[in-house]
């Protein structure tokens, strides 16, 4: 029986559902309509390209930080 040969695994996925705006899909779906692309992996592509801008390294650096406690009882203002 002859080997069928598929695309590459693209390694392991996970799926993350999330509501978007009416406004944003009309656009993507246009997108998608002109350049023949599935939505699915689309947003994937957008989603990873901006994981960046999250700072998550900032965030990380700000968590290692020494927190101070403020006594409430002798706040003024």
């Amino acid at each position: 029986m002859k080997k069928r040969m598929g695309r590459p695994s693209k390694g392991p996925r996970s799926y993350v559902n999330s509501p978007i705006a009416d406004a944003a899909v009309a656009k993507l779906e246009r997108y998608c309509e002109l350049t023949g692309e599935a939505k699915g992996p689309t947003v994937a592509r957008i989603f990873e390209a901006h994981l960046d801008d999250l700072g998550l390294e900032e965030l990380e650096a700000g968590a290692a930080q020494p927190r101070f406690e403020l006594d409430e009882s002798k706040r003024t203002a």
